[in-house]
């Protein structure tokens, strides 16, 4: 009964302490990631859950330019954990990029799984710097938890405040995601329509491709207005409709 006491307080001061508004998207799941050039990142990252705790597998470190997936696997790790009923956090420290905001990192080695993503954003700040090398200290000594994070490029490459920092990102077994080729891009555009109930066609997609950014990121987003646009007006995905909600 005690330990249960200490587990149900310690759960409670987590839970105040991070009650930050990260919702996980809706959509960001491992079925719905389009892209075979990333099938060993996403190997990697379906097991990390489900095999038994190594201590070289304890750090993971997906880097890319934007739009090559990072936050959608990040996500969709969260969303596998939760369904195994384990504890874990989702933080985007793009977001969370405040001079007092790195307090937030205390504590979080009692979860079973801490994804941080864009940790380029905040690591060339001192501050964060010195509480992210903090942080997986404490998650190396506890040796129970799995830190996964992201950032625009590898351990060699970034802006980094502290050198110690720096070579403890670089033992991280480390992906580097690649960009979807146009025809990829088009059939996830598709995918995510059809996970919102929604057709899109092939043409539709292809037009979208020649007259906006191809960052999916940006392609998402678009997809949800046109989404928010078509529930609105009871109408389908088509080129002249998409051409007037996105005013193209």
């Amino acid at each position: 009964m005690a330990v249960a006491d200490s587990n149900s307080r310690r759960s409670a001061e987590l839970a105040q302490q991070l009650a930050l508004p990260v919702q996980l998207p809706v959509h960001a799941s491992f079925k719905t990631f389009i892209g075979t050039q990333n099938e060993a990142a996403v190997g990697h990252l379906l097991q990390l859950n489900q095999s038994e705790w190594r201590a070289d597998q304890q750090f993971t470190l997906l880097v890319g330019p934007s739009g090559t997936g990072k936050s959608h696997l990040l996500c969709a790790l969260c969303e596998q954990a939760a369904d195994m009923g384990q504890q874990s956090i989702y933080l985007p420290l793009s977001e969370l990029n405040q001079p007092d905001a790195h307090v937030v990192l205390q504590g979080l080695e009692h979860y079973d799984l801490v994804v941080l993503d864009d940790i380029d954003q905040v690591c060339a700040d001192r501050d964060w710097a010195e509480a992210l090398f903090a942080l997986i200290n404490r998650f190396s000594d506890q040796r129970q938890s799995l830190l996964v994070m992201s950032a625009a490029s590898g351990a060699n490459s970034l802006a980094i405040a502290l050198p110690d920092l720096r070579s403890r990102l670089q033992l991280a077994v480390t992906f580097k995601l690649q960009p979807l080729p146009d025809d990829a891009k088009v059939h996830a555009l598709q995918l995510h329509a059809k996970m919102r109930g929604l057709e899109l066609s092939r043409e539709v997609g292809e037009f979208l491709l020649l007259r906006v950014e191809r960052d999916m990121q940006v392609l998402m987003d678009l997809l949800d207005r046109l989404d928010k646009a078509s529930m609105a007006q009871q109408r389908r995905l088509t080129v002249p409709f998409v051409k007037q909600v996105l005013v193209l």
